[in-house]
């Protein structure tokens, strides 16, 4: 957990000093970085505690994460 936490922080700070000179492209990009990490860290600790999934629950939730157009998510 105290890597996670180190991680979190360096990546406020980096986002911290992008916000404070202005560097724009660099803010959405940190931003971005910064709520992907956070979701898969929720994603990560909700999936540990459910019991273990049967292969058509497998498939339904790959279907989920498949772009419906066919295109890249």
């Amino acid at each position: 957990m105290a890597a996670k936490d180190a991680e979190s922080r360096r990546r406020n700070g980096r986002l911290a000093i992008a916000k404070r000179w202005g560097n724009t492209e660099e803010v959405e990009r940190l931003t971005l970085e910064h709520r992907e990490a956070k979701l898969q860290e929720h994603i990560t600790e909700m999936v540990s505690t459910w019991p273990p999934l049967t292969n058509e629950q497998r498939v339904r939730l790959a279907a989920l994460l498949v772009p419906s157009n066919g295109g890249a998510a």
